[in-house]
């Protein structure tokens, strides 16, 4: 909501861009650490990243990359990275 709020009426995010790219981080260092401590991989072979475990549409438990929390991983940040040049995230590691 807050990278739609930049977009559609142009006002300024930097105050919440701690907090979006820290949500983004939680996910990164959460899952890895959840799928390690289940012996479960990280990254496919073809390097693409495994969220494990999560749950799909908030009733299937356990699941593998479960398409609500890709799709919306995905969304935030696809905007993050759109973010014109007034702003600084950590685009690399996006």
């Amino acid at each position: 909501m807050i990278l739609e709020t930049e977009r559609y009426q142009k006002a300024d995010i930097s105050a919440y861009l701690p907090l979006i790219e820290s949500s983004l981080a939680f996910f990164d260092e959460h899952y890895q650490m959840l799928a390690r401590s289940r012996g479960a991989a990280v990254w496919t072979d073809d390097h693409k990243y495994v969220f494990y475990p999560s749950s799909a549409a908030e009733t299937y438990k356990m699941a593998y990359n479960s398409t609500t929390l890709v799709c919306g991983l995905k969304a935030v940040i696809e905007q993050l990275l759109c973010l014109d040049d007034t702003y600084t995230p950590d685009r690399a590691r996006w």
